[in-house]
């Protein structure tokens, strides 16, 4: 009688995952190209905060701001973060700027631990980034929407 993969626990029928070989030649293959896509996609983060740079730069917007202490505040702490998610970023890349093609069986670990970086990085630029984005843009949609006459 041929063994099942289906086992029982408990008098219930329970069945047992297939599980991928631990062998990585088994297993699907892996590039460094997948790696670069992460940096690329970290590197358009980046990018988008173009316009909010270019927003606290415009004297004439900022002429319309409300409170700007703290808009002078928490742009001193976004370029500061930002810098420093710049400077981590090339940190990460610098680990891998010199590989391409096929990951070698011997790089495996370094390949998921650099997409562990880039993963981490985007995480960290979605939590410290993105509400500081938000936190400065709000001031000048606040004297947007109070410049507005009534109607």
């Amino acid at each position: 009688m041929p063994q099942s993969k289906n086992k029982r626990r408990n008098g219930k029928l329970v069945n047992k995952p297939n599980r991928k070989s631990l062998n990585p030649s088994q297993e699907e293959p892996m590039s460094w190209d997948e790696i670069e896509a992460l940096r690329v996609a970290c590197q358009q983060q980046i990018a988008t905060t173009t316009q909010v740079r270019l927003l606290i730069g415009n004297k004439d917007k900022l002429a319309t701001v409300k409170d700007i202490t703290s808009l002078t505040n928490q742009t001193k702490v976004f370029l500061s973060d930002l810098k420093l998610m710049e400077e981590s970023l090339e940190k990460i890349y610098d680990e891998h700027k010199n590989k391409s093609g096929m990951v070698s069986h011997e790089d495996h670990m370094h390949w998921l631990v650099v997409g562990q970086g880039y993963h981490d990085w985007l995480c960290k630029y979605t939590s410290v980034i993105l509400p500081e984005v938000k936190a400065i843009t709000d001031h000048f949609n606040t004297a947007t929407v109070e410049e507005q006459p009534n109607d």
